[in-house]
């Protein structure tokens, strides 16, 4: 029963994310929080950088500012803390997109992406960790993951407005119609068009142009090729 809850529920979110972005999804990864442990362990470390020293009792955090390497056991606490953060939940997604980013420059610096025997136990190690759909290659996707370390990737954190505080808790609204203009302005009108999720650019009559791109935000600080975070 576990288990075939477990798949309706990852069914569920698919077609939930698919719905809301109105784009499709081609591949589904789920990866459990151990998972930072265990991917800092095996590449002894990974770099990360905090733009100011922080200190949480929850979470385990307790960091200086600027760049440092983390072993497993304290990337988990950087990836877990929400608590001290300004944007919560908000900013622990940042977080662990800076952690993502210091793994792959990590994984680059040792050469993990040019050598077969490294590559392979690359893989065995994240299987313990890591769900994907069974049409997904892992292996061809690592492979191309060497990309990533170069520049050639942009995280963005969908937009997200507060709306105030209930017994202590941040109240987040959302505008679905901006997050799906966003999405197609992203990734364009055609990779957004599904049967089953029509394209976020489609016009209709009475359909308003969607809005021009943002400015770009400031560049985030640097902490030696990754980025600086709270």
């Amino acid at each position: 029963m576990e288990r075939e809850g477990r798949e309706a529920g990852r069914k569920a979110q698919i077609e939930t994310v698919r719905n809301f972005l109105g784009a499709p999804v081609d591949h589904f990864a789920e990866l459990n929080l151990a998972g930072f442990h265990h991917l800092a362990d095996a590449l002894v470390g990974v770099p990360v950088c905090l733009n100011k020293a922080v200190k949480d009792r929850y979470s385990g955090a307790d960091f200086p500012a600027g760049p440092q390497t983390l072993d497993g056991q304290r990337s988990l606490a950087f990836v877990r803390q929400r608590h001290g953060l300004d944007r919560g939940d908000l900013d622990r997604t940042k977080r662990q997109q800076a952690f993502l980013a210091g793994a792959t420059k990590k994984l680059n610096s040792a050469g993990t992406f040019i050598d077969p025997v490294k590559l392979i136990k690359l893989i065995d190690a994240a299987k313990q960790d890591v769900m994907t759909d069974e049409g997904w290659d892992l292996l061809s996707f690592v492979r191309q993951a060497k990309n990533l370390s170069g520049g050639k990737v942009q995280f963005t954190t969908l937009p997200v407005e507060r709306f105030g505080r209930n017994h202590g808790e941040d109240i987040n609204v959302v505008d679905d119609m901006k997050i799906k203009r966003l999405i197609a302005e992203q990734i364009g009108p055609k990779a957004t068009a599904s049967p089953s999720a029509p394209s976020a650019a489609s016009s209709s009559p009475d359909a308003a142009p969607p809005p021009s791109s943002p400015p770009p935000s400031p560049a985030p600080a640097d902490g030696g090729g990754i980025p600086c975070v709270d």
